[in-house]
């Protein structure tokens, strides 16, 4: 045997590469000094004295007396680089800047005042003094009586009145947190971009002027905040509906049995309807608002063929997402209450729909309950849209007097017309008008929300809500809709928030009120402005120590929903009344929780893969009115850019880049074609009627049941004149829209208007063949390129991408899209002819792949940018 590669005995042992490097080191760390010998040989010595180097040198040790001299050196060639340059304000942390670009000194901390001080006497510009910035404005009477208003506050105030109110009247209402909102956030409305000159503005969303998105970079930042804290966005903007019933003759079941039939009469659809009334009146119902597909537009034959409406045969359009809440039983009295909240671009078509529901109820002699309809009034009033609330702070020993709590717009007409007016405000009028006010709601979502929520709400001293909110939020396990009803205290006594306190455990389980108290009377706005309890905290003798509630603060309802949630995630959604919203938000805010705009909080729902509404329900009047805004918004920009720099969509054979109804016209037709084929007369019939969004996955009607009858039917040679069951849904599915998911199987980021293209079974066993070579040897990709170079045909185009971009929780590009429900059919059931010839692998050790290509339903996607083909799966998904 040859000896190479073995270490004989008189070989020494070489060190490993660590101990190698640890010797490198030292020596780069020691310098070894030579010692000089003697080589005089007088006797006569030197009167030199003699100096006794050291053996070694150590760098580190000797360098360290100097690190301090050297820092300082280093921090004055920077300090002196930058000191012309640079504004004291902007040597302040990011976050911190906002409020700090003024000629305030008092807002810059002291060590930067004096560089403050003097870059505005280098401007001349006249620094204001403490004196001059603190200056108290009044008569001798109200500083006696300890107040002061601030310099011009008063006219301030009443100019930010002026403009709420001015948006209001156009159509671009200001919510209650719109003056925290407008300070960090980019609002709907501005103008954001400015092209030849001039600006090209996005139109108001929907009637209000709300956040879209944060002035910093948040996408990323939100995102991991959901995941790991919390974060919250302020939805009071939508739409709520109060439909009452009362008993005029029978009983309370009576009211109840008259509601579920008006409900189910206007098309909601869920679980929402029941015998027992205690139980669901515990939850919130999300559901969808649907409206059977028109068949007055249908041929005579198909009205001939129609089979009876069951849940296998209804066919009916999506029109509304909305959520259900009813009311708790009163004993006493014989009436029954449901609110419905709704996305504000839908509430028109809502309350349309419980109309027609209640008016053949009306007419009908029968009847032994008479059924109410009131919208809720969703815009605030000026005064508490644009009150700081800071007013009336008072100093001194005088203690705080009590106010009378009355509504923002009751104390405007007050100081209007007088005592005339005083006398017929009387207490059924207030609470009447407490109940026609719409809710403020905050959605607050994140492994953290239980925490943010029992450090903010303080119930009060009774015994069974502080149990039962403890218990549920440490839980963190509960039934979707879940509602909580509760009463609080104001949350400015216990501002800031504090961690909750540990509750007693409690022997015996107590019984939870259900009154929903909110919902039923309504709330007063606050007693004390902000800046009364700030007086009241500044005398306390302890600084810092908090406000303990008495008898004459105010105790605010609050109602807690159960959002749908994962196992490492909870979603809250808190309904408050109208002029405790700011309150509540500072208190929510100041933990450090992540505050979502519009664009953050559509880009959260489809990193979740969940259509949002209005934006992904295609073929609603909600989602028509958002398609021609942002598409003419989309257009402006396109035809403003230089045609060298814009895109050629007549080039890359793009029809339809911005949208539209042709759009989905033609999307219908390809899925007919593409599904059934050109020999069929339901081609021209498909032509009559508009697109409509199929609501059956939403609803107990299953999917894969139509996948099963469509399969069934192509079996059968697509027999037209068969007695199938399938034949007479063929004329209804013909024009339906199914919302898909999709993620790119390998590259590709998709974006809004993208084409979604079908492929043959032949070619889908290609591609499929392709991606897997690919995901096996990556160097085996001529052939996949090759495939994605390839062009395609118009005829192909089944669907179109609605919202896309890249996925931050899987790595993938992904999107939310439409397609025609036929052309689903059929590539579902290509999937199952696939999946029923591929023969399962004996090899079971085989190593698992870590990220596996997705190949199931595969679909292409062409970039209205032009590029190259992208293969992407696509699945069904729910509208909820």
């Amino acid at each position: 045997m040859s000896s190479l590669g073995k270490r004989t005995a008189e070989e020494p042992l070489r060190p490993n590469k660590r101990a190698r490097q640890r010797e490198q080191k030292k020596l780069a760390h020691q310098i070894d000094v030579e010692s000089q010998a003697s080589t005089s040989t007088s006797a006569v010595s030197s009167p030199v004295p003699s100096v006794k180097l050291p053996a070694q040198l150590f760098v580190e040790k000797e360098l360290a007396s100097y690190a301090y001299e050297t820092q300082s050196l280093l921090k004055a060639i920077k300090s002196s680089s930058g000191g012309s340059s640079i504004r004291a304000w902007q040597m302040l942390p990011r976050h911190k800047r906002r409020r700090n670009a003024s000629h305030n000194l008092l807002s810059l901390p002291k060590r930067l005042r004096g560089k403050g001080k003097a870059e505005l006497r280098a401007s001349n510009t006249t620094p204001l003094s403490r004196s001059d910035i603190r200056k108290r404005k009044g008569r001798k009477l109200r500083a006696m009586m300890g107040a002061y208003p601030r310099r011009k506050e008063g006219k301030r105030k009443s100019e930010l009145i002026d403009r709420a109110a001015d948006a209001a009247a156009n159509g671009k209402a200001w919510l209650e947190t719109h003056m925290w909102h407008a300070k960090r956030f980019r609002m709907s409305g501005q103008e954001s971009k400015m092209i030849d000159g001039k600006p090209i503005v996005r139109t108001d969303r929907w009637g209000f002027n709300l956040a879209e998105e944060s002035h910093l970079k948040s996408f990323r930042s939100s995102w991991r905040d959901e995941k790991n804290a919390v974060t919250i966005i302020d939805r009071s903007y939508d739409a709520w509906l109060r439909v009452s019933a009362i008993a005029r003759k029978g009983t309370l079941s009576d009211s109840i049995a008259a509601l579920s039939s008006i409900l189910q009469k206007a098309g909601f659809d869920g679980e929402w309807k029941g015998d027992s009334i205690g139980i669901y009146s515990q939850r919130a119902f999300e559901t969808v608002l649907s409206s059977p597909v028109d068949k007055d537009k249908e041929n005579r034959r198909d009205r001939e063929n129609e089979v009876e409406e069951t849940p296998l045969t209804a066919s009916r359009r999506a029109v509304a997402k909305v959520q259900i809440f009813w009311q708790p039983a009163q004993d006493a009295s014989k009436r029954q209450e449901v609110l419905i909240r709704t996305h504000p671009t839908s509430i028109a078509q809502v309350e349309r729909a419980v109309r027609q529901a209640i008016v053949p109820g009306l007419q009908s002699t029968n009847t032994k309950a008479q059924v109410d309809l009131v919208r809720l009034n969703d815009i605030p009033h000026p005064i508490i849209s644009a009150g700081s609330g800071a007013k009336g702070r008072r100093h001194g020993k005088q203690p705080v007097r009590k106010k009378e709590a009355k509504p923002m717009e009751v104390k405007e007409i007050q100081r209007r017309s007088g005592k005339e007016m005083i006398e017929q405000l009387t207490q059924n009028f207030l609470r009447e008008w407490q109940r026609k006010q719409a809710y403020n709601v905050f959605e607050i979502c994140g492994p953290s929300a239980d925490k943010l929520i029992s450090k903010v709400l303080v119930p009060t001293e009774d015994y069974n809500d502080q149990s039962h909110l403890a218990s549920k939020l440490r839980s963190g396990k509960g039934v979707d809709g879940e509602i909580i009803s509760l009463e609080v205290y104001d949350p400015r006594l216990s501002f800031p928030p504090r961690g909750e306190k540990k509750q007693k455990k409690q022997a015996a389980s107590l019984p939870v009120r259900n009154e929903q108290k909110l919902f039923v009377e309504g709330c007063p706005t606050p007693t004390y402005s902000s800046g009364e309890i700030h007086s009241r905290r500044a005398s306390l003798p302890i600084p810092g120590s908090r406000l303990k509630p008495t008898s004459k603060d105010d105790i605010i309802p609050v109602i807690l929903v159960r959002s749908r949630q994962s196992s490492h995630q909870s979603n809250w959604t808190i309904v408050l009344p109208r002029g405790w919203g700011k309150a509540f938000w500072l208190s929510f805010v100041h933990p450090g929780t992540r505050v979502l705009g519009q664009k953050q909080l559509h880009a959260l729902q489809f990193d979740k893969g969940k259509p949002t509404f209005p934006c992904d329900w295609v073929s609603t009047p909600a989602f028509k009115r958002w398609a021609e805004s942002e598409g003419q918004y989309a257009f402006d920009i396109w035809h403003r850019t230089p045609p060298a720099k814009r895109v050629n969509f007549d080039h890359n054979g793009i029809r339809w880049p911005f949208g539209g109804d042709a759009l989905w016209l033609e999307v219908v037709r390809n899925g007919m074609v593409y599904s059934i084929g050109d020999n069929s007369e339901h081609i021209k019939n498909s032509a009559k009627g508009s697109p409509w969004l199929y609501a059956g996955v939403s609803r107990s009607f299953t999917l894969h049941v139509l996948i099963e009858m469509y399969g069934d039917w192509i079996k059968r040679d697509k027999a037209v004149e068969s007695s199938l069951p399938f034949v007479p849904l063929i004329s209804q599915l013909s024009r339906a829209i199914l919302v898909v998911r999709l993620t790119a199987c390998r590259r590709g980021a998709f974006e809004r208007w993208d084409e979604i293209h079908s492929l043959s079974y032949e070619q889908s066993q290609r591609w499929r063949s392709s991606l897997q070579a690919t995901q096996d040897d990556k160097y085996q990709r001529d052939q996949l390129q090759n495939l994605e170079q390839k062009g395609v045909k118009g005829s192909s185009h089944i669907g179109s991408i609605t919202t896309g971009q890249f996925a931050l929780s899987n790595g993938r590009g992904k999107a939310i899209g439409s397609i025609s429900l036929l052309a689903y059919l059929q590539i579902a059931w290509h999937e199952q002819q696939f999946n029923s010839t591929t023969q399962p692998t004996s090899n079971g050790t085989k190593a698992v792949v870590r990220n596996p290509i997705p190949l199931s339903n595969l679909v292409l996607i062409r970039s209205t940018k032009g590029g190259p083909m992208r293969a992407a799966s696509m699945e069904a998904v729910s509208l909820l």
